[in-house]
């Protein structure tokens, strides 16, 4: 089973930035990128690494339980497409079977009448049952995090709201630049959210601003109590 760099820190209980590291680093010499001791091939934008690999590395235990909900996981979304598909597969036939049947009346002399030589009981609106489709809601239930402090925030709402980078706001926390906290993200295992608590909010932006990372206020600012 392949994992990504993300859902494999949550296996082993570390950060992705540390996963990466194992996978390539840069050499301190040289300063160049040098594989690490873990293996990962690159699909796309992202790497997959072999479940086995991660405890080959020392220190490193896959929760047994993280492993099972992300197996879980990952056979719910097979199933569902498997399902799809097979529905498409019902809808091509279908389609097929009305073509043929419009090409057979088109044949025929005098079909259009509907006085055909035997064939005039054929209803192409009729004859072959088309499967509906059930109309998907237009909205969501408003969604309430479970287990986040009152008054916390979201750090992609901050991060928004003052025109910072994402990735670099994610990647001042991996490093333990920024305080902030980190909860699963529903129905994502592997995948984490993060989040400020109060009073960490301020101390962020102060942090980033002495770094040099151009931000903008929000009506919010300046956080002073966040």
């Amino acid at each position: 089973m392949k994992v990504t760099a993300e859902q494999a820190g949550w296996l082993v209980d570390r950060s992705e930035r540390i996963v990466r590291g194992r996978i390539r680093h840069r050499d301190k010499r040289t300063g160049a990128m040098v594989p690490g001791d873990l293996p990962a091939t690159k699909e796309g934008n992202a790497y997959a690494i072999e479940v086995d690999d991660l405890e080959r590395i020392p220190g490193w235990k896959v929760n047994p339980g993280r492993l099972a909900e992300l197996a879980m996981h990952d056979s719910r979304t097979s199933e569902q497409l498997l399902a799809r598909l097979q529905t498409l597969e019902s809808e091509l036939r279908s389609v097929k079977t009305r073509l043929h049947l419009l090409e057979a009346r088109n044949r025929l002399p005098g079909a259009l009448s509907g006085d055909s030589d035997g064939f005039g009981h054929l209803d192409v609106e009729s004859s072959v049952p088309y499967p509906r489709r059930t109309r998907e809601p237009d909205y969501a239930a408003p969604y309430v995090p479970v287990g986040v402090p009152a008054g916390a925030r979201r750090m992609k709402e901050i991060t928004d709201a003052h025109g910072i980078s994402h990735a670099t706001a994610k990647r001042s926390i991996q490093a333990g630049i920024v305080a902030a906290f980190t909860r699963p993200q529903p129905g994502r295992p592997g995948y984490v959210e993060y989040w400020f608590a109060p009073g960490q909010v301020g101390p962020a932006l102060r942090v980033w601003r002495s770094r040099g990372i151009e931000m903008r206020d929000c009506p919010d600012c300046p956080h002073d109590h966040d």
